[in-house]
């Protein structure tokens, strides 16, 4: 369902648990700071003001690498994030033996709050096992990636997989979506930015980064 054009800036808010990736954290930061300011820097034509401020929210403050090293710096903690318009969770490190229930405590309270206040709640590949830890997902179709599906299955059999789908919007007026393999981030923010700013500028994002080719 689409959202209501709306003239502030709307805020994306990353969730950055310890096993999250920081490659698509970094990528998803990217093309929401240039939607609507990237064309003019390429064309000199500006569309439109920018119109996303995405922040990355974790715990605390405090930087961390991920699980191959690369640094993450969160711009916020969840208590300073008080409410935001979409929510995120990234692709995570998770190995195929691991029991991820009762795991992430204050991401799951935060990612609830959020869902109860209106947010857009969504997550790239193995972060939809954390949308599934908060509830979020129970009776709910979803997609994630194809390594994951057993693993989703047995610790939380009231998802609905989808894995065969790229793109799995779900729950009232569609306030869940899932994405499936890491990659597929770029068909997230796609869909995001036609949601949100209409397909026009879409495709613009699209042909600024070369998303689909």
């Amino acid at each position: 369902m689409s959202v209501p054009y709306s003239p502030h800036k709307i805020s994306v808010c990353l969730v950055a648990v310890p096993e999250a990736s920081a490659g698509v954290l970094s990528g998803l930061y990217e093309a929401f700071s240039y939607v609507g300011s990237g064309w003019e820097l390429l064309t000199g034509w500006a569309p439109g003001p920018r119109r996303f401020t995405p922040r990355i929210v974790a715990v605390d403050r405090n930087p961390f690498r991920h699980q191959v090293g690369l640094p993450v710096a969160p711009d916020l903690s969840f208590a300073e994030a008080k409410r935001a318009d979409i929510v995120i969770v990234p692709d995570l490190g998770i190995g195929r033996d691991e029991d991820t229930r009762g795991r992430w405590p204050e991401a799951i309270a935060w990612l609830c709050q959020q869902h109860k206040q209106g947010a857009l709640v969504c997550s790239v590949c193995t972060g939809s096992m954390v949308l599934a830890e908060a509830g979020l997902l129970d009776g709910e179709e979803a997609t994630c990636h194809w390594a994951a599906i057993d693993q989703i299955r047995e610790l939380y059999p009231k998802v609905l997989l989808r894995p065969e789908r790229v793109l799995v919007p779900a729950g009232s007026e569609h306030r869940i979506v899932t994405a499936g393999a890491s990659a597929s981030w770029t068909d997230l923010a796609l869909y995001i930015v036609a949601r949100f700013c209409g397909e026009d500028e879409a495709r613009r994002t699209a042909k600024l980064f070369l998303f689909g080719d």
